[in-house]
């Protein structure tokens, strides 16, 4: 995309963002654009389609009521994603929707005793990022399954490039540590060429590099 047809889209973006703000009915549009997209981060994020269904929406229910305020300083989408990120914090923080979570951790097929191998990549990973501290999910899921710019995530989170940067290598290694307490690192990447799944690049994005 050429600066003439960035500037285009920009200049697009900021009109549909202002009949919005003047037509509720115009909302709908912003929805169609960004919906999926905001779907797939939350699922990453919970596992729970129904969960995630309910998050999106209070997503973009917050996002309506504050679309006046946004300063257009990037793309919405990542605006939109910031509001998403905190709403998926607060639904963790929530002592009811995280006992029912921690239980269902539990009783689920990631206990002791199932082998590795029948379990899909992306349920392998999905387990050991959900034991990460918050802010490391994150920039995981950002950055190896939605595909973010640095820079990007660093908007999102309200970080500088360097602090984000310096989260994502510790998050990264973090991520490597969970994985290995319960299966081999070799094992694991076999495990990825062997099932080929949609999730299969991201995985080896994420595991195999030495550096962020």
């Amino acid at each position: 995309m050429n600066v003439q047809e960035m500037g285009a889209c920009q200049m697009d973006e900021n009109e549909l963002i202002e009949d919005a703000i003047r037509n509720p009915d115009a909302f709908k549009k912003i929805i169609h654009l960004y919906y999926e997209e905001v779907l797939k981060y939350i699922y990453i994020r919970t596992g729970d389609m129904d969960i995630s269904e309910d998050l999106a929406q209070e997503t973009f229910i917050k996002v309506f009521k504050n679309l006046a305020s946004f300063k257009k300083r990037c793309p919405l989408i990542f605006w939109i994603l910031r509001i998403a990120t905190n709403v998926v914090i607060s639904h963790f923080r929530a002592k009811s929707h995280l006992e029912k979570y921690l239980s269902q951790i539990k009783t689920s097929t990631y206990e002791e005793g199932i082998n590795n191998s029948q379990l899909t990549v992306y349920e392998i990973l999905h387990k050991h990022i959900m034991n990460l501290r918050s802010d490391y999910q994150t920039v995981i899921i950002l950055k190896f399954f939605n595909k973010t710019s640095t820079a990007e995530i660093s908007y999102i989170l309200n970080k500088t490039p360097a602090a984000t940067r310096k989260i994502l290598q510790r998050a990264v290694d973090s991520l490597r540590k969970e994985v290995e307490k319960s299966v081999t690192f070799f094992d694991f990447v076999s495990l990825i060429y062997e099932k080929r799944n949609f999730f299969k690049n991201s995985c080896l994005n994420l595991l195999t590099r030495e550096r962020v």
